[in-house]
């Protein structure tokens, strides 16, 4: 996970509570980890994605492109940039979808 959104933490968090529900769920160390690959494969790899995207546009090294790119970030709202598809996760609701 490249640091770019400030979220390696936070997936080795989700991972160790979301795997350590679904063992107590099933009993079952094979069928946990398939279970968990399963629901964490589609958001680590989105957040992957995003933080790497974002390091990109941070070492943007045209001039006349990273003014534009500044002047943009300054002047959209920060709803615009969605960040609820990153810290409104509930492990807990994604956990009851599976099982």
């Amino acid at each position: 996970m490249v640091p770019f959104l400030g979220q390696g933490g936070c997936m080795a968090l989700e991972d160790a509570y979301i795997f350590g529900k679904l063992i107590k769920l099933n009993g079952d160390m094979q069928k946990s980890q398939k279970m968990y690959q399963k629901l964490r494969y589609n958001r680590v790899n989105k957040i992957y994605k995003d933080s790497a995207l974002q390091g990109k546009l941070n070492h943007i090294s045209n001039p006349l492109i990273a003014f534009c790119r500044n002047q943009l970030m300054k002047y959209t709202p920060v709803a615009a940039l969605k960040p609820n598809s990153i810290w409104g996760y509930d492990p807990d609701v994604e956990i009851k979808k599976i099982s």
